[in-house]
């Protein structure tokens, strides 16, 4: 069999990149070859190529073709030739897709099979049945059709041929057979030039929508399998049962193959979505000011400050589905200070499907503006917290004026935050903090003298 019967190799696309590099490329073997071309993506016409970029949800016409038939030899059904002489004529063809074959599952996960079929596993192993229905038997005529009226169709138009589509299950069959006495299909140029390409059949493929990586799309060039469920061969005499390849009529042999045949697969490649969320809330909110005192009482050498911040979110796009999402990530955030050294986000937790919580190996350092940055697909998102003791009013000044504040904060005659007005950091609001505030003020207990300090604007709206 493998005197008549080939795949052209091709290089495995593993990136992107490399899979837009095959978009200039055809085969341009000499050798009878069937070829698939996506010429329409989206109900869309794209300039046909044998490989293509396409996302989840992504709908690809492809149609069949063959060339170069006559540069193949006349074989008999066991492979030996009939006539070495003589250049065939195409006179019937079939091209066949099986689902069973892996090359409709070919990327990372999902597949690519066609347009409003489903699959599920039957005794025979995978079994096809439009999801329009439901029921196996019918036909999907909408999305695999041979078009006669296809102006590079193989025989022509006006009739001169009958042909048979078969799309009720795993095996999607396109078999044409010319009329006697109609103009039979030209010949193969000579070496060195490229024949035009004869219009064979479409398919309508659709990515799912869980498609990810590169799909190596293939006619089916196998024999028949052992459990016997696919049709009879078409126009087939010989023992091989073999699928795919063109026949001719010729005056020593009724039916006779043409040999070799090469067969060149169509790439699709479904890139992996990037992780996307949209931040919309953060808790401390965006500019607020630490008025607290920046370290423990006595003991400048233990900071203390702002080491966790909450964020609320919706995804745009999770296509792992873990929480926290990976674009939520230790790696995701850029911490950067105005002064001192900026902390680092060592863990990310989770608090509810929608929220997470940032967690800093430091507190943010005092006398600073402290910006976290987030980079994923949406862009940049920058927020920004401040880190000033003394300013309870958080107009990025500390003095006599905050200590009034936190007086009448205590009074009820002004609001106060914990952040702003607990300056000793007990977890409520009271008379304590007020003489923290002139501690503070004054230098006393190891602490800087904060009168005065004055905050920069913040870097972030």
């Amino acid at each position: 069999m493998s005197n008549y019967r080939r795949r052209k190799s091709s290089t495995q696309i593993l990136t992107v990149g490399a899979a837009l590099a095959f978009l200039s490329t055809g085969a341009m073997a000499q050798d009878p070859s069937f070829t698939l071309h996506a010429v329409k993506k989206n109900n869309m016409a794209i300039t046909p190529t044998d490989s293509l970029l396409a996302v989840p949800g992504d709908t690809v016409e492809v149609e069949v073709y063959i060339n170069c038939w006559s540069n193949g030899r006349l074989v008999h059904s066991d492979g030996t030739d009939i006539d070495p002489t003589q250049r065939p004529t195409m006179n019937a063809y079939q091209a066949i897709f099986n689902f069973r074959m892996g090359s409709f599952h070919s990327g990372s996960s999902g597949n690519v099979l066609p347009k409003d079929y489903a699959t599920t596993t039957g005794i025979n192993g995978r079994v096809c049945f439009p999801t329009f229905s439901g029921l196996p038997g019918d036909d999907n005529f909408a999305n695999v059709f041979i078009s006669q009226s296809h102006p590079d169709y193989m025989f022509g138009q006006s009739g001169s041929s009958i042909c048979i589509v078969q799309s009720n299950d795993c095996l999607h069959r396109f078999s044409c057979t010319r009329f006697s006495g109609s103009t039979p299909a030209g010949f193969c140029p000579p070496p060195g030039t490229h024949d035009p390409y004869k219009y064979a059949g479409t398919l309508v493929l659709q990515v799912s929508p869980d498609a990810t990586g590169v799909f190596t799309v293939c006619l089916d060039d196998t024999n028949r399998p052992p459990d016997g469920t696919m049709p009879p061969d078409f126009l087939d005499d010989g023992p091989e049962n073999s699928f795919l390849v063109p026949y001719t009529e010729n005056p020593v042999e009724t039916t006779a193959r043409i040999a070799p045949v090469e067969f060149s697969c169509l790439t699709i490649a479904v890139p992996t979505p990037e992780c996307d969320v949209t931040i919309n809330s953060v808790n401390p909110t965006n500019n607020t000011i630490d008025g607290r005192q920046p370290h423990a009482l006595n003991d400048a050498a233990t900071a203390q400050g702002i080491t966790s911040v909450d964020l609320t979110y919706s995804i745009v796009n999770n296509p792992g589905g873990t929480n926290p999402p990976p674009c939520l990530s230790t790696g995701a955030f850029a911490l950067a200070s105005t002064s001192g050294t900026a902390p680092s986000v060592t863990s990310v937790t989770a608090l509810t499907p929608n929220s997470v919580r940032l967690n800093l190996n430091r507190p943010i350092p005092a006398g600073a503006w402290t910006t976290i940055t987030h980079d994923d697909d949406s862009g940049l998102t920058k927020f920004c917290l401040g880190n000033l003791p003394l300013d309870v009013n958080s107009n990025r000044t500390a003095n006599a004026d905050d200590v009034m504040r936190l007086v009448d904060c205590l009074a009820g005659t002004q609001s106060c935050s914990l952040v702003q007005g607990d300056t000793n950091r007990s977890g409520a609001l009271n008379v304590g903090d007020i003489v923290q505030a002139i501690n503070l003020a004054n230098g006393a207990d190891a602490f800087a003298v904060w009168n005065g300090a004055v905050l920069p604007a913040s870097p972030c709206p």
